[in-house]
């Protein structure tokens, strides 16, 4: 938690992006429940929502999206997958847009939804 709040200073959204991973990870090895996981990414987004952070809001959205889909919840994925999206388009992050559609595609391929991987 600490290298997070040291992220969220230094206004590093890399390295928040990476601690929050690492944190999420932790706490499932510790036996963290998958929706208490959750709700630590929530309270990351909620303060990138405070701080007017779209990009980090992203960027939490993403962390979830994969926590759902490590744990096959891949319809909540790919409706945050849209929401990251959006954010990232809204914030002009092209890149950003990218993987999250990149990871959209991933999650439709393991959903063996083929058609859908080729319209993306």
């Amino acid at each position: 938690e600490a290298a997070l709040h040291a992220a969220r200073r230094a206004g590093d959204r890399t390295r928040q992006s990476i601690a929050l991973g690492l944190l999420v990870q932790a706490k499932l090895q510790l036996g963290t429940r998958p929706d208490q996981a959750l709700q630590t990414i929530k309270e990351e987004e909620a303060y990138c929502e405070s701080k007017n952070d779209s990009q980090g809001q992203a960027l939490c959205l993403m962390a979830s999206a994969s926590l759902n889909v490590e744990h096959g919840r891949f319809q909540a994925a790919l409706s945050t997958l849209e929401d990251a999206r959006a954010l990232f388009r809204a914030a002009g992050d092209k890149l950003g847009e990218v993987a999250a559609s990149q990871v959209a595609i991933d999650v439709h391929a393991r959903r063996g939804e083929h058609a859908l991987v080729l319209e993306k």
